[in-house]
């Protein structure tokens, strides 16, 4: 059955028998239904005729059935003390002299058959003290199989620290916690906050210490960021992550009412005419209408389910999932709305229409369409579309939410089903929540169209509940007309690196990968500026952590982060849409790391990686 017309019978059948009057999309739903109006029609009869019905007596035998049936217990509580009463029987002596008889005849066919080895004195004793007390031997059992509690991150980077502190680092994290469990039982919680150590984690509140080795420069604003003292391959990636922004920023194609004005004003205020484009409106949590039917969403204000739909959360179907998984590789056309929000930039929020085709055989095209945030002339609007136009490869490999790999992301993610649907480009869609199991820096809401798993509306959204990125399908065609459009975007201008190949360079390896994720490919790539890359990338089957570093036989200029006031590497630091951006030189080395993680995560990959 369609989960759309599951929903909506389920609603109808917890309004049966009131006056309730179904909700809006349950309406229009039965409108194009036929079946579900059929069953609704046969459960509105059945209602009818039980209230018709005249309640009867219950027989005066059903009194003693109900008496024996309370008394059952007790019956099987009487029989079992009976049965465990009762003596054993012995075996008949006929039994035991045709075993011996057995035992005989086999010892004379081959005696290493009897001599077979006796369990292992420990196991004997281990059973001897599991049988004097059996109830205490089965609640251990029992509760052996319980899952672990993981140390908390930050007290796991609290004990890395304190013990880098006598020259040891511990790289193994079931030995780290182990200890952290020790410390914590001798020390005590609050031992573990010296004083004038502490940082700021993703979630805004007090996280983990980097090694002392580091020395990590926090980057406020993309303004800051293009200020030329940093590595011009790291401003590219950041570039890519921010959608252009970054050069927007750097170019000054909007002058000073965005990015650089923090006063709260409207970029689009000081329009004369009053006829600049009006920020996008979406559709309510409620869903039902079509796109720009419903309320406005405010930036950095996700959509909460309304209440009057939200009948229970429930898991979602592998069906699903492995449709989400498959989608990819179909054709299609969809124009988009992409916004990009950041809390701590109100002002620097991006907000521009999207056209994407697919061909179902690996080529595609993204191109930007019209700029509704910020305010852009003609000119600027052409270079932004340039600009973007060039990162097409990076929006459709990694920027959406994609399921790269099915059973990692059920290992790692729980999906729950929000019992809710929304309208959008025509389509009903179920919407479900995505949230990472442990070490959380974002989750996603999302509206799936049941049928085909393809995300029509992704909200991107951080531990604190503000929004970091939406991004809403207008228009979706499932058989695209592609003859009037270049499908210029294909391969990746990263090429993988062969296991024989890699044997024959000098490369640096992270041995701390953060939990849950696995390689999925090394590549290089020679920049610019004629100097190459290394490139690991990992997955935990939604989310990726890239860590690259220069090659030690590259030409190219090395760009000094900062100059150094200490002696410890210097690393600047970058959010961006929930992404964390690490770059610097370690040992000489120039690294670059980006995931969607803690930054005291990213830091412990690199310091593992680079001695």
């Amino acid at each position: 059955m369609d989960p759309l017309c599951q929903s909506t019978r389920d609603r109808l059948a917890f309004q049966a028998g009131t006056d309730c009057t179904p909700e809006r999309e349950v309406r229009l739903h039965l409108e194009d239904c036929a079946e579900c109006r059929a069953w609704q029609f046969g459960l509105e009869r059945r209602v009818a005729a039980l209230r018709d019905l005249s309640p009867l007596a219950a027989p005066e035998a059903l009194d003693g059935l109900v008496v024996s049936a309370l008394h059952a217990g007790a019956r099987q509580e009487r029989a079992l003390r009976h049965l465990g009463a009762l003596e054993r029987r012995l075996a008949p002596a006929a039994l035991d002299e045709r075993a011996e008889e057995r035992l005989a005849s086999l010892r004379a066919e081959d005696g290493a058959l009897l001599d077979a080895p006796r369990s292992p004195a420990v196991l004997e004793r281990l059973v001897s003290e599991d049988l004097q007390d059996l109830p205490r031997a089965i609640v251990r059992r029992l509760t052996s199989k319980l899952s672990r509690k993981p140390a908390p991150a930050e007290l796991e980077g609290r004990v890395q620290r304190e013990l880098a502190k006598t020259g040891t680092i511990l790289r193994f994290r079931p030995i780290a916690a182990a200890a952290a469990a020790v410390l914590l039982g001798v020390f005590g919680w609050t031992q573990f906050s010296p004083q004038g150590t502490t940082d700021v984690d993703d979630s805004g509140g007090p996280g983990p210490v980097a090694s002392e080795r580091f020395d990590v420069h926090h980057i406020d604003t993309l303004a800051d960021y293009a200020d030329g003292q940093h590595d011009p391959f790291a401003q590219r990636l950041a570039d890519e992550l921010s959608n252009s922004r970054l050069s927007i920023a750097e170019l000054g194609l909007v002058g000073g009412n965005t990015f650089a004005d923090q006063s709260g004003d409207d970029p689009a205020g000081d329009d004369p005419e009053g006829d600049a484009p009006d920020a996008p409106d979406a559709p309510s949590g409620g869903g039902g209408g079509s796109p720009g039917s419903g309320s406005a969403t405010q930036p950095g204000a996700a959509t909460q389910p309304a209440a009057a739909v939200l009948l229970r959360v429930a898991p979602v179907s592998r069906e699903l999932l492995g449709r989400m998984a498959d989608v990819h590789g179909a054709p299609v056309y969809l124009k988009r709305l992409v916004m990009l929000h950041d809390p701590e930039m109100p002002n620097a929020d991006l907000v521009y229409e999207e056209h994407l085709w697919r061909d179902g055989s690996g080529a595609f095209s993204v191109e930007p369409g019209a700029v509704l945030t910020p305010q852009m002339n003609a000119t600027e609007e052409a270079t932004f579309g340039l600009l973007q136009g060039a990162r097409q490869g990076f929006v459709e490999r990694h920027r959406d939410f994609r399921i790269h790999d099915l059973p990692l992301f059920q290992q790692n993610y729980t999906v729950t089903d929000m019992r809710q649907t929304v309208q959008l480009a025509g389509v009903y869609c179920q919407v479900i929540e995505v949230h990472r199991r442990d070490n959380a820096v974002v989750f996603w809401r999302l509206a799936v169209d049941p049928k085909t798993g393809r995300v029509l509306l992704e909200e991107r959204i951080d531990v604190l509940g503000k929004l970091r990125a939406r991004i809403e399908v207008l228009e979706v065609s499932e058989r695209p007309s592609l003859n009037r459009t270049v499908l210029d975007g294909g391969p990746s201008s990263w090429t993988p690196v062969s296991s024989a190949t890699l044997a024959t360079m000098q490369i640096h390896v992270p041995g701390f990968i953060p939990d849950g994720y696995l390689p999925v490919e090394t590549a290089t790539l020679q920049d610019v500026t004629g100097r190459a890359w290394l490139r690991q990338l990992y997955t935990d089957g939604v989310s990726e952590f890239f860590f690259l570093h220069a090659l030690s036989n590259s030409t190219g200029p090395i760009v000094s982060a900062r100059a150094k006031t200490t002696t410890r590497d210097v690393l600047n630091s970058l959010s961006l849409g929930g992404m964390r951006v690490l770059d610097g030189e370690v040992s000489g080395v120039r690294v670059i790391a980006v995931g969607m993680l803690p930054e005291f995560q990213i830091l412990q990959a690199i310091d593992s990686a680079i001695q």
